[in-house]
């Protein structure tokens, strides 16, 4: 955690024995001791919960590591074109006739385009001859 080395120790020792006195260096060194183990227990107890809660979803990861992604979509997709008819039926052709007939297309249907009507009075407005 920490990376403290001996020659660190002394000399922080030997700041705090002389600001402290002899008298409270001690105690104090006793409160800083049992508050460093109280930290390192408690965030011991954290890892150690962070792992316990960790642990199932690690290995449900290492077991959808072994599946093949790109194998499982290929498996669904086949499964979803089996399942697909061949062909769309149109509800209003007879059965075993499709919309698209014998050649694969639709056919040609001739459509008659609808004559419009003309507003009454529109003759009253057509082209106009204005006089030079």
């Amino acid at each position: 955690m920490f990376n403290i080395g001996p020659i660190e120790l002394i000399i922080l020792l030997a700041i705090g024995l002389i600001f402290l006195g002899p008298e409270k260096f001690p105690e104090v060194v006793k409160i800083v001791m049992r508050a460093y183990r109280d930290f390192r227990g408690y965030v011991t107890d954290v890892k150690r919960d962070l792992a316990d809660e960790l642990n199932p979803v690690k290995n449900e990861i290492k077991q959808l590591s072994r599946f093949n992604p790109e194998d499982y979509i290929d498996k669904l997709a086949g499964a979803v074109m089996k399942d697909e008819p061949d062909e769309k039926k149109d509800p209003e052709l007879p059965p075993g006739e499709s919309a698209t007939g014998a050649g694969g297309s639709v056919p040609y249907q001739a459509h008659d385009t609808p004559k419009t009507e003309e507003a009454p009075g529109a003759e009253a407005h057509k082209e106009e001859e204005y006089p030079d």
